[in-house]
């Protein structure tokens, strides 16, 4: 990654948890992440969201379909108790 000033920055990603997101044939594939960057000498820790997102088609949706399909469900039944 490279900074305003063109600085150039390594950072590592380490996926936690996935999460498809689609809407009207917008696909959003989100990954919490764990990340780490070295500023300084500094080891600096973090945790976000990396989104890659995409207009899927019909055959890449359907493709999908089962990720979709359990997402969904387990939303709706909310947290284990």
């Amino acid at each position: 990654m490279r900074d305003e000033k063109g600085v150039r920055y390594e950072v590592r990603s380490r996926s936690l948890a996935q999460f498809p997101v689609f809407k009207k044939g917008f696909y959003i594939q989100e990954t919490h992440s764990q990340f780490e960057i070295r500023i300084g000498g500094k080891l600096r820790q973090g945790i976000g969201v990396v989104e890659h997102a995409w207009h899927a088609t019909t055959c890449q949706t359907l493709r999908r379909a089962p990720r979709l399909l359990s997402a969904v469900l387990q939303a709706r039944r909310g947290p284990k108790s």
